[in-house]
């Protein structure tokens, strides 16, 4: 009974962890892999782990999506009775008083259960670090029963001194095999880049790989060799508009707008309802001079749901760009609403700042310009210094 609590903590932690990963997107539903699909993937999963833990060869950061599985399938079906076989080996010992094998097992499981079958991730179905902790029981048993040969062997006196040795040996060489193998995979989390060349080499060119390579080139600046990486993407998967959306960006780092709208554009077709797409557009739009366009854009974003964080940006760069076609009062009202959703926004209260000042109003332009000094905006109050304005 005094476990209760921790087993609740457990379960409460267990269920905020799904939640969290579903919002985010990044949990398969029961729409994309069947119940059925599940069990089996959950058997499944059980043997991966288990052999990669025995044998950690052919490691990868990635392991693709296995969702296909079929009780017909006969790597399936081992599965299934490979973890039939050992449950009921357990339960054997178990009623010859050898109670903890069947204890170690089903810690085993219960560790692994909230990543069998329940949260597949869209990315991979199976992840490494998913065995640290699972691992522990039977890490332990083989410690238990490397300690028990030793007392058995160190109790004969006629045991020869190599036997002795090759007990203390073995182990110890397996272990540092272990902990060479664990050296050389931190290697590989070098980096974004790092990572998903690794990936890539392992496994086929898939739309995230891509994509994930794509992020990491363009983070450092690659540009086109983010937009080549993408270009790869498309041509495995023409349909998925977030390599479309990618590219659009990183196209306007390169300065090739046209390009950018176009790929924005194909974006919208394919997921007319994302906002970002239109506010991207809108950037490219701003880039080339045609606020009008890009104000259409803006105002077809508002229209759509998005995140708080990014409708706040999106009402501080509707009201600049008002500020740009000397809409004053328009901007007043966006910039407005960019400080009532994110109080401490220093280019909403600039933007309002400019806004009034345009209409007139330079009391009211001051109150916000001080209010940008306040918040830290180092040219605002380089500005104000100038003026002999204190904030």
């Amino acid at each position: 009974m005094e476990k209760l609590p921790f087993f609740a903590v457990s379960g409460a932690v267990t269920l905020i962890n799904l939640e969290v990963h579903e919002k985010m997107g990044a949990i398969k539903t029961l729409l994309e892999v069947s119940l059925i699909e599940r069990v089996v993937l959950a058997f499944k999963s059980l043997t991966f782990y288990l052999m990669k833990m025995v044998w950690p060869a052919n490691l990868s950061l990635f392991y693709g999506e296995p969702y296909h599985v079929s009780f017909s399938n006969f790597e399936d079906m081992g599965s299934l009775v490979l973890v039939a076989a050992v449950t009921l080996l357990c339960i054997a010992l178990w009623r010859k008083g050898q109670r903890v094998w069947l204890a170690t097992w089903t810690y085993y499981i219960v560790m692994l259960l909230p990543v069998l079958a329940v949260k597949l991730e869209t990315l991979s179905f199976a992840h490494d670090k998913y065995t640290y902790m699972p691992s522990i029981g039977l890490f332990l048993l083989a410690g238990i029963g490397t300690a028990l040969l030793v007392e058995r062997i160190g109790g004969r006196g006629s045991s020869p001194n190599i036997v002795r040795v090759a007990v203390f040996l073995v182990p110890l060489l397996v272990f540092s095999l272990l902990g060479a193998l664990t050296l050389r995979q931190t290697k590989l989390w070098k980096d974004s880049l790092t990572f998903w060349t690794t990936v890539a080499a392992g496994y086929p060119m898939t739309v995230m790989t891509g994509m994930n390579r794509a992020e990491a080139y363009a983070l450092s600046g690659k540009h086109q060799y983010a937009i080549n990486e993408l270009n790869r993407a498309i041509e495995i998967d023409p349909t998925y508009w977030g390599s479309y959306n990618n590219r659009g960006l990183s196209y306007i780092e390169m300065g090739e707008y046209h390009s950018a709208i176009r790929d924005f554009t194909k974006t919208i077709e394919l997921e007319p309802m994302l906002a970002e797409a239109y506010g991207n557009r809108a950037l490219a739009y701003i880039k080339l001079g045609d606020y009008q366009a890009a104000l259409q854009d803006m105002d077809r974003a508002m229209e759509r749901k998005m995140k708080p964080v990014r409708r706040t940006k999106l009402y501080v760069n509707r009201c600049e760009l008002h500020i740009q076609l000397k809409h004053y009062e328009e901007a007043v009202l966006d910039c407005t609403k960019g400080i009532e959703m994110q109080p401490n926004n220093v280019r909403a209260y600039k933007g309002r700042g400019v806004a009034y000042s345009f209409s007139g109003k330079k009391e009211e332009a001051m109150r916000d310009y001080r209010m940008a000094a306040r918040l830290g905006d180092v040219k605002m109050q380089e500005f104000l210094k100038a003026k002999g304005i204190g904030w």
